[in-house]
Parts: C-alpha cells; structure tokens; sequence
C-alpha cells in the first residue's frame, strides 16, 4: 500500500464510507483496507458516536484511554460486583475435570491441571497414609 493509498484510505474511512467502497476506488482488496482501519484505529463519526463507554455494573460513564483495551467497567469493585452477579457469564477457559488420587472422586480444578486431590483432608490421608485423621 502506497503513502497515497494510506491518505486517501484514511480520508475516506474519516468521512463513514465502508470498506468495500475504499476497496473499489483505492483498487487495494477489502480485507486490506479493514485491516489497516483496525490497526491504527480508524473510525468513522458514526461508530465514535455508537460506542457505549458505560459500567457494566453500576452505569457510570467510563472515560477511555487511547491505545489501551476498551474498559468494561468504573473500577475494580463493579468488576467484582459483576463478575458474582454473572457467573455464567464469566469465560473460564482453564478448567480440568480430574480423579482425586486419595478418594477417588472426580473434581474439577480451575487453572492447575497437575492437582492429585480434591481437598486438603485427601492430601492429608494420602501424604500421612491415614494415620494422620482431623
């Protein structure tokens, strides 16, 4: 892509014209055009004025930095508010289904697939092999 290319890309997207529509008169492929809006963060009018930049949680207007990763929420308690309200909603991507080496059970532990127990009293038993007892 050429310096006149960029400028005119640029021009263009400023202005709220789609992606296709630069492709077609810049002569450059689409996936291009969008790639090179999304990396330095081209926008038109519109979108600027559609983004919400409100707290999930409580509905205070959030006030975005530049170059950063868009902010969900006000502040670290909404987060945590949030996050307990919505469990369901929580993306865990590290959870593990094992077997308890002591008992036997399945459990499933989040974010340490080498766990052996379920609980302490396993650790316990299996460490000490029973002799130990709480």
């Amino acid at each position: 892509m050429t310096e006149k290319q960029k400028i005119e890309v640029e021009r263009m997207r400023r202005n709220g014209i789609a992606y296709s529509r630069i492709a077609v008169l810049t002569g450059l492929s689409r996936n291009t055009v969008k790639s090179y809006c999304r990396r330095l963060n081209f926008k038109s009018d519109e979108e600027r004025l559609e983004e919400k930049d409100i707290c999930l949680q409580c509905g205070k207007t959030i006030v975005q930095r530049e170059k950063v990763k868009r902010r969900k929420f006000c502040c670290t308690q909404c987060k945590t508010d949030w996050w307990k309200a919505h469990p369901d909603n929580v993306n865990r991507k590290a959870n593990y289904e094992l077997r308890c080496a002591s008992c036997g059970k399945d459990f499933v532990s989040y974010g340490n697939k080498n766990r052996k127990y379920c609980c302490h009293e396993c650790y316990i038993n299996a460490r000490f092999k029973g002799i130990y007892k709480q």
